[in-house]
């Protein structure tokens, strides 16, 4: 089961940083995954305006991060439901 969650921490990671804008490269080079060592993963930005990138957006959609996570969720989810079935 950790090995799943690392995976879908990587695999938000990776989103995030795809669907990042653009402009400098800084927000989308921030953004990194660590484990604090309680079965948990954290992946975040280190620039003081991620947080506005992604809530601020102008087109109504939702944001870098919440979209990562939409992806990421659903590849954790499936190899959860896949190792139950082993």
């Amino acid at each position: 089961a950790r090995e799943i969650l690392s995976k879908a921490a990587f695999k938000l990671e990776a989103e995030a940083k795809a669907g990042t804008p653009v402009l400098t490269g800084a927000l989308r080079a921030s953004i990194h995954t660590r484990d604090d060592g309680q079965n948990k993963r954290i992946v975040e930005d280190g620039v003081v305006y991620g947080a506005w990138q992604e809530f601020n957006n102008q087109r109504g959609k939702a944001g870098f991060f919440t979209r990562a996570s939409e992806a990421a969720a659903d590849f954790f989810f499936s190899e959860l439901e896949g190792l139950m079935k082993k």
